[in-house]
């Protein structure tokens, strides 16, 4: 089902409740993510930039369930801007993220834990 593969891909026990994507150039989308206690935390963003089988950009902020921004002391950010960048290594795929726009804080390091935990969890379902 759609949450199985989406929790796949969350920071560990953590879960997505809902996410509408419309990928495409100015497209915009909404998610929420579910923490073990249950609270939801929604983001939105819009994608500035693609290029297939090379770069995604696109924004990413705290926002209510219609994809309002929004402002959440919960969050500790703003809207940053995230850059997936993918290299083809022939048999392999090199995926480089890289999200700016937060300050230097805990919110950074909860950031990069939840991230770093989605990609263990895609890589052992990729394998």
């Amino acid at each position: 089902t759609y949450n199985e593969c989406q929790a796949r891909n969350c920071p560990l026990n953590w879960g997505n409740s809902t996410c509408e994507i419309d990928f495409r150039l100015g497209g915009k989308y909404v998610c929420s993510m579910r923490d073990p206690s249950g609270k939801e935390y929604w983001l939105a963003g819009e994608y500035r930039e693609i290029v297939p089988m090379e770069l995604i950009v696109c924004t990413q902020g705290p926002a209510d369930e219609h994809g309002n921004a929004k402002s959440d002391p919960d969050y500790g950010m703003g809207e940053s801007i995230i850059t997936l960048a993918f290299e083809d290594l022939g048999d392999k795929t090199k995926m480089t993220l890289t999200q700016s726009g937060f300050p230097a804080d805990e919110a950074a390091q909860m950031a990069g834990m939840g991230w770093n935990q989605a990609f263990e969890k895609l890589a052992a379902t990729l394998a």
